[in-house]
């Protein structure tokens, strides 16, 4: 019979909740569920954070489009909700989950429009209007960047970029999390595994600090999603739980 976890491990302890996935990784191996839970209490050592940024994270990580995963993002806007999250604030962490996608795309894009440079009917270099300046300063008031690919983007391709650039970011509207906060979201989802890109972190982090962060919020936020391999338990457990039990009853 499958055991709960006692409750002093950790990830009941830190999480107030109960998971099947705990249950069943306890019942085939218990010295890995606390391992495990040894893990997620060491990423959060002064509790710099508070639960709702945690759970922000958490929310951000599972809804990469590298990652997606559902399970997960349930339980953390679960929890999420009942430490006062609003669905707006939500919201903005699904955007800053598909803003971190954009940077590698944009490098990627940038190469292909250098190749085809002297291809008929290739996007130019153009001044930028005023309004996309407008747009720019606006984008950098609220994320506290505005790195060269942005720039480059816009002179190439101004309306593309303008309308990709909205829906990650929407500048032209306060964030609801604050920037601080966004920029935290932003820089743990950027160095999580799915993504893991290491010149978007530095950007965010130094973001983070303009706008009052501080450094043991930075560190908090980028040692939450390390242990994002550990879904490999939470996915991997109940399927192996579930092969052995019919191994055994058949």
């Amino acid at each position: 019979m499958t055991q709960a976890p006692p409750q002093d491990v950790a990830v009941v302890r830190l999480t107030g909740t109960g998971s099947t996935w705990w249950d069943q990784l306890n019942a085939l191996s218990p010295q890995t569920l606390e391992r495990v839970s040894r893990q997620i209490a060491a990423a959060r050592p002064t509790g710099a954070l508070s639960p709702k940024i945690r759970e922000f994270i958490y929310v951000g990580v599972d809804a990469l489009v590298t990652h997606l995963y559902a399970q997960g993002l349930a339980v953390h806007a679960e929890t999420a909700v009942k430490v006062g999250a609003t669905p707006e604030e939500l919201v903005e962490v699904l955007q800053i989950a598909a803003s971190v996608c954009v940077p590698r795309w944009a490098a990627a894009a940038l190469a292909v429009y250098d190749e085809l440079d002297s291809a008929e009917g290739a996007p130019k270099l153009q001044r930028l209007d005023s309004e996309t300046r407008e747009f720019g300063g606006q984008l950098e008031s609220k994320t506290g960047l505005y790195e060269d690919w942005i720039n480059t983007l816009l002179s190439r391709a101004p309306a593309h970029t303008r309308c990709l650039l909205d829906v990650v970011h929407s500048p032209g509207e306060p964030s609801v999390l604050g920037n601080k906060t966004r920029a935290l979201v932003a820089l743990a989802l950027s160095a999580a595994a799915p993504i893991g890109d290491a010149d978007a972190a530095r950007s965010h982090a130094r973001a983070a600090l303009s706008f009052g962060a501080g450094a043991d919020e930075i560190i908090e936020a980028i040692q939450l999603t390390s242990g994002i391999g550990g879904h490999a338990f939470s996915i991997g457990a109940p399927v192996v739980a579930r092969v052995w039990a019919e191994r055994a009853g058949g």
